[in-house]
């Protein structure tokens, strides 16, 4: 194996140890949720300055957590646009052909036009496993705030106005505006959706309650096991994330 492969294999396996990590924070992230609905309900009028201790040194170890989970996040990027780097292939002297980490798609649009905002420095795809329908699952991080991306948006066409200047720099939210959705940009350059037309916006349970679903691949209408079992999720976050799931490519359904 030659030293440009062995790089790829090791980048490779960086990922793969990324995503089980994740979703063994989750699966921590998870019980301490449960742990923390139940103990706020077992001391509900308790005059004991103990238990309001414990719950606050639990909403700080689910917030280690989150971050840990957003590092992972970026440094899988890093890792996936260093791979792209590598597998450029090699030159005539043996060595890898120089190519932007980040993605140069309409880079001769990009040299004759301004582009603002952080996308004149190059941008990333969306996270799949972090907004895709198809793709939430296991290793899907959980925020307060988030955004899944429905089928049927043409995210590449939005994506290509933004490296490309098309789409409205706003100052004042720092978002992108194209096709009547807005969408950001984080530090590493990956772009994440915000709110617009076939952006779903879903609170923390809500998303939990979704990944449930696509976890248990069940036809419509069928209910995973942890239906009505997870304090944390409301009847309503269920018929939220259900509304969703029918958009899942598995149904072929598409909206009412």
């Amino acid at each position: 194996m030659s030293l440009l492969s062995a790089l790829i294999a090791e980048l490779t396996s960086l990922i793969e140890g990324s995503r089980d990590t994740q979703t063994m924070i989750n699966d921590a992230d998870e019980r301490l949720e449960h742990a923390a609905t139940t103990a706020h309900g077992a001391t509900v009028g308790s005059s004991s300055l103990l238990p309001a201790e414990a719950l606050a040194q639990l909403q700080s170890s689910r917030a280690l957590l989150e971050e840990a989970q957003r590092l992972l996040n970026a440094g899988s990027g890093r890792w996936q646009s260093y791979i792209a780097v590598l597998s450029g292939g090699a030159g005539a002297g043996g060595a890898p052909q120089a190519r932007p980490p980040l993605s140069a798609t309409g880079a001769t649009e990009q040299a004759a036009r301004k582009i603002p905002g952080p996308a004149a420095h190059g941008i990333r795809p969306p996270t799949p496993s972090r907004h895709l329908l198809a793709r939430i699952g296991r290793s899907t991080r959980l925020a307060n705030k988030n955004t899944v991306i429905l089928p049927g948006v043409d995210v590449d066409a939005d994506l290509e106005a933004i490296r490309t200047g098309r789409a409205h720099w706003n100052t004042d939210t720092n978002r992108y505006e194209i096709n009547g959705r807005t969408w950001g940009v984080e530090e590493n350059g990956t772009v994440f959706p915000a709110s617009g037309p076939g952006l779903a916006e879903l609170t923390r349970s809500q998303l939990k309650a979704l990944r449930a679903l696509n976890i248990a691949e069940q036809p419509i209408g069928v209910w995973p096991k942890s239906h009505r079992k997870e304090p944390s999720i409301t009847q309503s976050d269920w018929d939220r994330a259900a509304e969703i799931y029918r958009r899942h490519p598995r149904h072929n359904q598409g909206a009412p």
